[in-house]
Order: C-alpha cells, then sequence, then structure tokens
C-alpha cells in the first residue's frame, strides 16, 4: 500500500489534562519535550498537519499547543467545544443553549482565550452512553454553531455508540 504523500491527523491531543474528574494523573499529557520529539517523527514520515481536539474543559492551552508547531515543524489547529460529563466546564451548567453557541463561534470566528488564534474544528462533542440533558444542550449548541459558521467540521464522539438507538439519539439532537 502507498502511503499519501501528505498525511492529516485528525484527531490528536497535543496536551489534555482529564486528571481532575478521573483522579488519576496518568490521565494528563504534558511533556513537552516527548510529544515534540513524536510530532517531528511524524513530520519526518509526512504528517503534515494535526488536529488538535483538545476543548473548553478539557486542558486546552491554545499557547502550548502554538509553541509546539513550532517546535515540531507541523501545522496544528484547534477544536472549540465541550466534550462529555464529567469533563464539561462549570459555563456548560449555567449558560443557555444559545450563549454556549455563541462561545464556540466566537472561537472560530475570532479567536481563542485572546490569542487571535481561530478554532477550525468543532469538537470533540461526546456523549455518555445515556446522553444527560446537559450533554444534549452542548451537543444542540453546536450543532448551532455548525449551521451558524457555514459548514465548520463537527467531530462528535459517543461513548455510547455501541447501545442500540445511540445514534437515532444524535439525529434527534441534531434536528
Amino acid at each position: 500500500m502507498k502511503l499519501p504523500e501528505k498525511i492529516l491527523y485528525a484527531h490528536e491531543h497535543t496536551t489534555i489534562d482529564l486528571s481532575g474528574p478521573k483522579k488519576n494523573i496518568d490521565c494528563r499529557l504534558d511533556d513537552f519535550d516527548a510529544t515534540a520529539a513524536e510530532y517531528r517523527r511524524l513530520a519526518e514520515h509526512g504528517v503534515v498537519g494535526i488536529i488538535d481536539q483538545t476543548n473548553r474543559g478539557m486542558g486546552r492551552n491554545v499557547a502550548y499547543v502554538q509553541k509546539m508547531a513550532a517546535q515540531a515543524g507541523v501545522e496544528i489547529t484547534h477544536a472549540t467545544g465541550y466534550y462529555k460529563e464529567p469533563f464539561l466546564p462549570p459555563e456548560c451548567y449555567t449558560l443557555t443553549e444559545q450563549q454556549l453557541c455563541d462561545i464556540m463561534v466566537k472561537e472560530l470566528t475570532e479567536g481563542m482565550e485572546g490569542t487571535g488564534v481561530r478554532a477550525t474544528v468543532i469538537g470533540e462533542i461526546g456523549t455518555s452512553k445515556d446522553i444527560t440533558e446537559t450533554e444534549a444542550k452542548v451537543f444542540r449548541a453546536a450543532s448551532r454553531a455548525h449551521a451558524e459558521t457555514g459548514g465548520t467540521h463537527l467531530h462528535p464522539h459517543n461513548a455510547g455508540h455501541a447501545r442500540p438507538g445511540a445514534a437515532g439519539d444524535l439525529q434527534e439532537l441534531w434536528r
């Protein structure tokens, strides 16, 4: 099999921190030098771009990722959105669906965390096996942001995908 000349990794986490909710330090990735070395090796094998799916509430650090891209010699683009419970930040419980949508649209059109660096995808939007009301609100907000930004890629992640009816649940939320 011949590999394409240019390869894009569409789902990576350059840095991520899920250690709080998981109560396990092994759920934190923040070894800059090791990650830079790995990304340089990927670049040597034809990887030209990486989509970092680390979003709000997952320990996203835009400045860290931008520094990584420069150090490793690969383009890294960013995601906006929210993962799933128990990794949702407090704003998901206090803001309305429209307010969550507005945050995602702003990160796609103006930039994230005051950097001016814009997100290029909406993701990783997650759901539990049994979709919670807050996850449903986030999914609807992400769907709205997708529609408002003219087709920005939406990357849902359904942990309950093996459950009968899960795909239909997501289709209902999409409407």
